[in-house]
């Protein structure tokens, strides 16, 4: 569970995500938002804008991040970005993007941010010359600009439904879950991260059945007593009913690459969870994880807990 304190009548996380657009520019393989699979799709602002009032009335965090798909793709971005400022839920406000649409970064989306956080894919081409622009740009707006090469990506996807025991295992190590904060809201219902959003739209497209997971694994925001069902929910230690269709960070590395038109069409059938387990990586963060909450819990702190989550991103890898 991730770690959460309440001060003057509001839980306090870490981070809050927001998935901007639906659908993604690239299409990388194991893409832990199913982007590829998806169609091109985004919620008008008028639903993002509802939904982030009524969670700001219960819920303030230090970052909240826009994500995607690929966040740059929506022509609303400012306006999303200024409602976000206005609601008062978060500290900072940041884009994440692939960068390959970094031109359309301009003074309206710059002037409302305090971080731009750019994930730099082989698929992306050579991206210097445009991100010493936005560089420039950046330092002009006293906007912090992160750049993360990324040349790996786990396993995530599974070809049939996870046992129950391998299923406890996959959450408690999970630092999606637990360490990273990667909660997030959509279309009235607030979710531990985005997987139940998404995986249905997946496992239709691999032939599989499945449960409604976007009702099943989230809590509504527009219902009474939302702080102390919110809280219930982040603390619970239960896995997701979308859970037993994701190995979290378990899943083994394997190099960055781009699904063909086919393969998104029509995935092919990934291996067996079993195999697509690093056990060793799996058993440590189970550990550290159990650590983790027993050191929160005798000194519970918001800047202990970011320690935390840092050393062990550090230690284990993202």
């Amino acid at each position: 569970m991730p770690f959460v304190t309440q001060s003057n009548g509001r839980l306090l996380g870490h981070k809050l995500e927001y998935n901007v657009v639906d659908h993604c520019n690239l299409a990388c393989r194991e893409c832990s938002h199913l982007s590829p699979y998806l169609r091109k799709h985004a919620l008008p602002v008028s639903t993002f804008e509802r939904d982030l009032l009524r969670l700001a009335q219960v819920y303030r965090v230090t970052r909240l991040r826009f994500v995607g798909g690929e966040p740059l793709l929506n022509s609303d971005l400012p306006k999303l970005l200024q409602v976000s400022r206005a609601s008062g839920i978060a500290d900072e406000i940041e884009i994440v993007t692939n960068g390959i649409l970094l031109k359309r970064i301009n003074d309206a989306i710059l002037e409302q941010i305090d971080s731009l956080a750019v994930s730099v894919y082989p698929a992306a081409g050579d991206l210097s010359n445009t991100l010493d622009s936005v560089r420039r740009q950046c330092r002009r707006h006293g906007v912090q600009l992160k750049l993360e090469k990324i040349h790996q990506f786990r396993r995530m996807q599974v070809n049939a439904p996870i046992s129950d025991r391998l299923v406890g295992k996959i959450f408690d190590s999970c630092m999606i879950a637990h360490i990273w904060s990667c909660q997030t809201f959509y279309d009235g219902y607030f979710y531990l991260c985005s997987r139940p959003i998404y995986t249905a739209a997946y496992l239709q497209k691999i032939g599989q059945m499945s449960a409604d997971f976007r009702r099943t694994d989230g809590i509504p925001l527009h219902e009474p007593n939302l702080k102390s069902r919110l809280r219930n929910y982040l603390e619970s230690e239960k896995p997701l009913a979308s859970c037993a269709h994701c190995l979290g960070v378990a899943g083994r590395y394997e190099d960055h690459g781009q699904l063909t038109p086919e393969e998104r069409k029509q995935p092919s059938v990934p291996a067996p969870a079993e195999e697509s387990v690093d056990y060793a990586r799996m058993e440590s963060l189970i550990r550290w994880n159990a650590a983790t909450r027993r050191i929160l819990r005798a000194l519970p702190s918001r800047r202990l807990s970011n320690v935390l989550a840092r050393a062990q991103t550090a230690v284990m890898g993202d």
